[in-house]
């Protein structure tokens, strides 16, 4: 004769239910902190990595140029005379649109002489008139970046199938907290036409820059105007590039990812 025997499956208290979950809470409260650092963490890596691109961009725009130019068109294709799509990222859609300011490497950005660029800042529209600007229109050697995020119009991040001209040519990059990298002379900010104005950020510097706000920077931008709100300058990052001015880099402290003091 065969002899069953019954098992009894004991069930789970709620006692031990309830000790699970707070094991899982207390897990969470562990873990959840240090996954947000690290993920703030390689953001301000990724900061550092991109600031350093955008600047070596513009150096090189500026060696075979003469000029270094708005962040914008960076990613340029060249200038094609025939064939040209309505709606593409080349140069001469940029000129159509924004006919942006640009910085020659040959000229004092502000000595005080009516030859500085403060007030004389050559357009890409000069190209018709100037052979170093027609140089650069018509021989663009771009494009010298290629961003990983950008702005193209309010509440378009990704590149629709049939784009607006107008937000092709302004494919501004975006650091990693979705805010505009700048770009900054010894005057103060380049403004998003690539013209170099007195507006100052909470600190100055004696070169050319590219500047992140970091994670508490904040911006209020659209096509033609950009206005800062950066509570603190001490999470910013940033790179010099171009020729050196009146101070040594180290006047601000911190090395080339460091935290600048206020100008003296």
């Amino acid at each position: 004769m065969i002899v069953r025997r019954m098992t009894r499956r004991r069930g789970v208290t709620l006692t031990e239910l309830l000790v699970v979950l707070a094991i899982i809470g207390l897990l969470a409260t562990i873990a959840v902190p240090v996954y947000v650092n690290k993920m703030e963490q390689a953001k301000v890596s990724t900061a550092k990595h991109e600031v350093l691109e955008l600047a070596n961009a513009e150096e090189i725009c500026g060696i075979m140029h003469g000029h270094y130019v708005p962040l914008y068109m960076l990613d340029d294709l060249p200038y094609r005379a025939q064939g040209r799509p309505t709606s593409v990222d080349d140069i001469e859609n940029t000129k159509d649109v924004i006919d942006p300011y640009l910085i020659s490497t040959g000229i004092p950005i502000n000595d005080g002489t009516t030859t500085d660029q403060e007030s004389q800042q050559a357009r890409l529209s000069d190209e018709a008139d100037t052979i170093s600007i027609k140089r650069l229109y018509l021989g663009w050697q771009g494009p010298f970046a290629n961003f990983k995020r950008y702005y193209m119009g309010f509440d378009v991040y990704v590149e629709p199938p049939n784009p607006d001209p107008n937000d092709v040519a302004r494919d501004y990059p975006l650091d990693p907290w979705g805010n505009p990298y700048l770009m900054l002379t010894e005057l103060g900010l380049v403004d998003f036409d690539g013209r170099i104005t007195n507006d100052e950020l909470d600190h100055n510097f004696d070169r050319m820059t590219i500047l992140s706000m970091g994670p508490d920077g904040n911006t209020v931008y659209s096509a033609t105007t950009l206005t800062v709100l950066n509570p603190s300058g001490d999470d910013d990052i940033w790179v010099h590039f171009g020729a050196s001015g009146i101070y040594p880099e180290t006047f601000y402290g911190g090395g080339p990812f460091g935290s600048p003091s206020p100008s003296q």
